[in-house]
């Protein structure tokens, strides 16, 4: 009985032993088997070509899902099963048909490789309605298009408000434009021939572009870069002079302003003749002559 229990001791210390010395998942896998997996890979039916992002997903039998996985950039996915049994298998993507494969039954330690392919699904959107104004006119017989879009050199944004010229091999000016909101500007040109596109905006350098050569009935699109420069202004001096109150209207204090600009009827303004016209309240003087300039000061004899 004593040598019975020794050899049970002993069995027991050598299997602690060794599953202190493994990792917990392969301790576990020591004391129970080990779990299936599922591998593959999704793919175009019609190109081959392999599809990222597509959702794989493992079922059983009454369609309750235990493992999921997303396919890489080559197409692949791994699953690992929970145990032992029997599964079906679902892959589906955005614009394809889903496929589904089994009932399978996977063992222990089984790796089961099960590739899909997948149909191609036209989705169907909402309508979209664009709506189009016509600004402009159709171009003339002997008439050319130069359109683009004016640009910031370093932001790459519109420059709006820019001041676009074609100009003709003498320099002169065949057509003036500015550049809207988004920096669209349009050209037409009057005749056939060799132009240079220029363009200007109050913090840019100017820039004119290559030569041109337009056809008859040519419709050309050009992009036009410009970078900023520095803008060094002039110093403005600003001269002021102050007067004192009394120096200007002749008078000491506020009482001598009240004197000289108290109205006649002792501080009211004065009636509206009409009530629909505002009230104008001048200053009044004190003296006869200057209250009624347009009347001669009454004599006293």
């Amino acid at each position: 009985m004593t040598t019975l229990r020794s050899w049970i001791l002993l069995v027991a210390c050598g299997i602690g032993s060794i599953l202190l010395h493994l990792s917990p998942l392969e301790a576990r896998q020591v004391v129970t088997d080990p779990a299936p997996w599922v591998r593959g890979v999704v793919t175009d039916q019609e190109s081959g070509i392999p599809l990222a992002t597509g959702y794989v997903s493992l079922h059983r039998p009454d369609g309750e899902q235990v493992a999921q996985a997303f396919t890489d950039d080559q197409g692949r996915y791994t699953l690992q099963a929970p145990g032992p049994g029997t599964y079906q298998a679902r892959a589906e993507r955005l614009g394809y048909h889903a496929q589904e494969k089994g009932p399978f039954t996977l063992r222990a330690s089984d790796t089961l490789s099960l590739d899909f392919q997948l149909s191609p699904s036209p989705l169907l959107l909402d309508s979209i309605l664009v709506s189009v104004r016509r600004e402009g006119r159709p171009l003339r017989a002997g008439e050319q298009l130069v359109y683009g879009r004016l640009l910031d050199d370093e932001s790459r944004e519109g420059i709006s408000n820019g001041l676009v010229r074609l100009l003709q091999e003498s320099g002169r000016s065949a057509a003036t434009v500015l550049s809207d909101e988004q920096g669209l500007f349009w050209l037409v040109s009057p005749s056939p021939g060799s132009y240079r596109i220029q363009a200007e905006r109050l913090g840019y350098h100017t820039a004119t572009g290559p030569p041109l050569s337009l056809m008859p009935g040519d419709t050309m699109g050009v992009d036009f870069y410009l970078s900023m420069e520095a803008i060094l202004l002039n110093p403005l001096v600003v001269t002021a002079t102050a007067w004192p109150l009394s120096d200007r209207y002749d008078m000491t204090g506020m009482a001598g302003f009240w004197q000289r600009y108290k109205p006649p009827d002792g501080g009211r303004p004065p009636r509206r003749a009409n009530p629909g016209q505002a009230s104008v309240w001048l200053p009044y003087a004190t003296d006869e002559a200057q209250r009624s300039p347009c009347r001669p000061p009454r004599s006293e004899g």
